[in-house]
C-alpha cells in the first residue's frame, strides 16, 4: 500500500512539472543537515545526528541517486563526504564506500574544488581500510594530504596523517604508524589543539605500542587518550581505546582488569549499533577466554566473532588481528582440532544477540568469581537446562516467541514449549514475573 502511494506521489511530481526544483529543495535540505554537524574537519558523529540520519535514510539516499543521475559531482561530494560517519558507524560501510568512490570519481574530471575534496577523500580511505583494501586506502589518504597542503590547512593536514598511522597500523607496519601519529601529534600540538582528534592519536601510538610488544608505553598512550575522551566525549574513539587496554590488561595477566574494560565498552558499541565493532569485541572477548584456559569458551566465542565478521565483510586487523590469531591457536592446542571445531562451529550459529550475553556473562564471572558461584547456585535450584536459560536470556530481552525461534534456530512451538517449562520452574505465571526474578536472582 504504501508503495502505491510512494509511485503515486511520484507521478503527480513529475506531472506538475516541479520535479526538478523540488528534488533539489530536497537534496539541498539534507546536504545542509548532513554538513552541519561538521566544524571544520570535525564531524561531531553524535548519536543523536547519527539517529536522524538513520530515520530518514531513504531520503538520503534518494537525494544521493537524484544527484548522481543529474550529474552534480559538486553536489554529491559534499552530500557523501559529510556522511561517511554515519555509514562507518551506524553498519552502512559497503554502501558508503560505494557512494563515496563514486562520487570522487565523476569529481576528478571537472574542478571540484580542493575543500569539497577533503572530507570525501578521508572517508573513502577509512572505509577502505576497514573493508582490507590497504593499497586503495593509502592512495586516497595521500591524496588527502596533498590536498590539505595545497590548501595549507595544518588542522586538516594532521587529520590525514592520523589516517595514514591508521591504515599502516592495519598493515602491521607499526614504524611507519608510529611516525605518522608522532608527525600528526606535533601538528595539533602545535595549533594548540586539545580535542578528540589528540586522542585519537594517543590511541594510535598506543595500538603501535601494543604491536611493538611494548606493554607499557602501550598502556600510558591509551590511558592518556581515555583521559581526553573524559574532556571531549566521543563513543568510537572511547570505545575502541577501551577494547585495546582489554587486550593490554589482558597480556599482563591482569585478567579482571581486562574483563572490565571489556564489559565498559560494549554498551558505547551497542548505543551506536556498530555491527563491525561488536565482531571485534566478541573476538577480544574470546581471546580473553583463551588466556583464562577456558577453550571451549573462547572457541564459541572466537566462532560467534568470525560469523558475524563474515557476514559484514569486516576484515581483523593488526595488531589485535595477531592477539585474536594467537587466542584461537591456544584454544584449539588445548582442546584439539575436532573439539575446537565443534565449539567454533556452535559459536557460528549463535545469534548476536545470544553471543553478546554469552560474552557478558562470562565478563560478569571473570570480574566477580562470587557471581559466578551465585549463579550456578541459583540455576541449579531452579532445574533449568542450558537451552531453557538462552530462551530465558532472549525472554528477558524483550523477544517474542518467533524471535527467539529465529534466533536459536528452533521452531515456534519448541520455543513456546520452552517458555512455558520456564514459568512453572520459577513457579510465576507471566513473561513479565520471568524476566523480572531472573534479573533479581542474576541469571543474566
Amino acid at each position: 500500500m504504501l508503495e502505491t502511494v510512494r509511485e503515486f506521489g511520484l507521478e503527480r511530481l513529475a506531472a506538475s512539472g516541479e520535479e526538478e526544483a523540488i528534488r533539489r529543495l530536497h537534496a539541498a535540505w539534507y546536504t545542509a543537515m548532513a554538513e552541519n554537524t561538521w566544524q571544520g574537519v570535525d564531524a561531531r558523529a553524535d548519536a543523536e545526528w547519527l539517529n536522524q540520519i538513520e530515520a530518514d535514510h531513504d531520503n538520503v539516499r534518494a537525494a544521493l541517486v537524484w544527484l548522481d543521475q543529474i550529474g552534480d559531482p559538486e553536489a554529491l561530494l559534499r552530500l557523501a563526504g559529510s556522511l561517511w560517519p554515519f555509514w562507518h558507524r551506524h553498519s552502512h560501510r559497503l554502501e558508503g564506500r560505494g557512494w563515496l568512490d563514486r562520487a570522487l570519481d565523476s569529481a576528478r574530471s571537472v574542478g571540484v574544488p580542493c575543500e569539497v575534496r577533503v572530507r570525501p577523500l578521508y572517508g573513502a580511505a577509512y572505509l577502505a581500510r576497514n573493508r582490507g583494501d590497504y593499497e586503495r586506502a593509502t592512495a586516497l589518504a595521500t591524496e588527502c594530504l596533498e590536498v590539505t597542503r595545497e590548501q595549507g590547512d595544518d588542522r586538516a593536514a594532521s587529520r590525514a596523517l592520523q589516517l595514514l598511522a591508521f591504515v599502516a597500523l592495519a598493515q602491521g607496519d607499526y614504524d611507519r604508524a608510529m611516525l605518522r601519529a608522532t608527525e600528526a601529534l606535533a601538528l595539533s600540538e602545535a595549533l594548540g589543539d586539545q580535542s578528540r582528534w589528540t586522542a585519537w592519536v594517543r590511541t594510535d601510538l598506543g595500538m603501535a605500542a601494543y604491536g611493538h610488544g611494548d606493554l607499557a608505553r602501550a598502556e600510558q598512550n591509551l590511558e592518556e587518550a581515555l583521559a581526553l575522551y573524559q574532556m571531549f566525549p566521543d563513543p568510537f574513539g572511547t570505545a575502541l581505546t577501551l577494547g585495546y587496554r582489554g587486550l593490554v590488561a589482558c597480556d599482563r595477566g591482569d585478567h579482571a582488569g581486562a574483563a572490565a574494560r571489556f564489559a565498559a565498552s560494549l554498551p558505547l558499541w551497542q548505543e551506536m549499533g556498530n555491527r563491525e565493532n561488536q565482531a571485534e569485541w566478541l573476538a577480544g572477548v574470546a581471546t580473553l577466554a583463551a588466556a583464562l584456559s577456558q577453550p571451549e569458551q573462547a572457541s564459541r566465542l572466537f566462532g560467534a566473532a568470525e560469523a558475524l565478521r563474515d557476514t559484514l565483510g569486516h576484515a581483523f586487523t593488526p595488531p589485535e588481528r595477531t592477539a585474536f590469531e594467537r587466542g584461537t591457536n591456544t584454544a584449539r592446542s588445548a582442546l584439539g582440532p575436532a573439539a575446537f571445531a565443534t565449539a567454533e562451529a556452535a559459536g557460528r550459529a549463535l545469534s548476536l544477540d545470544l553471543a553478546l550475553v554469552e560474552a557478558s556473562r562470562f565478563l560478569a564471572s571473570v570480574i566477580e568469581p562470587a557471581h559466578a558461584t551465585h549463579l550456578s547456585s541459583a540455576v541449579s535450584a531452579t532445574g533449568l537446562t542450558p537451552r531453557e536459560l538462552d530462551v530465558l536470556r532472549l525472554l528477558v530481552a524483550g523477544r517474542s516467541n518467533p524471535q527467539i525461534a529465529e534466533a536459536l534456530f528452533i521452531s515456534p512451538r519448541t520455543a513456546t514449549t520452552h517458555v512455558s517449562n520456564i514459568l512453572a520452574k520459577l513457579g510465576v505465571e507471566s513473561r513479565t514475573e520471568a524476566a523480572a526474578r531472573a534479573i533479581r536472582d542474576g541469571f543474566l
